[in-house]
């Protein structure tokens, strides 16, 4: 899907928010001492939103080893095509274990004090839209 789909824009709507807040949260914990506790809540949101939303985009692809296991039941003509689509499938698993460490990153940097305020979830919807 495109940056500038419905979904793409929505996403980058909501990233920017919680890391505007992020940085808003950084503010008041330099001024008044109380934004490294604040900054918990919207990180808790983009952890729960996003990986939420990560996890619906991927649902529905077959593992490698359902794959296999249809290779062995399929007669011999048709083996060579089911192969070709059970290594495509392993492609797509190492994709989702990519998303995951992307998302995992992502949510880590948002909760270490004062580097949640880089913008960690706008580059996360970006390279997920971009996939």
């Amino acid at each position: 899907m495109s940056l500038l789909s419905p979904e793409g824009i929505l996403m980058l709507f909501l990233a920017g928010l919680l890391d505007l807040i992020g940085i808003v949260c950084l503010i008041l914990d330099l001024v008044f001492g109380i934004g490294e506790v604040l900054s918990f809540i919207p990180d808790g949101i983009g952890i729960l939103f996003f990986g939420f939303w990560s996890l619906t985009r991927s649902q529905g692809e077959k593992t490698y080893k359902e794959a296999r296991e249809e290779v062995a039941g399929k007669k011999a003509e048709h083996r060579k095509m089911v192969e070709k689509k059970a290594k495509a499938l392993k492609k797509g698993v190492k994709k989702g274990s990519k998303k995951g460490l992307r998302f995992g990153l992502s949510a880590f940097g948002e909760l270490i004090p004062f580097l949640g305020a880089l913008p960690f979830w706008t580059i996360f919807v970006i390279l997920e839209m971009k996939e």
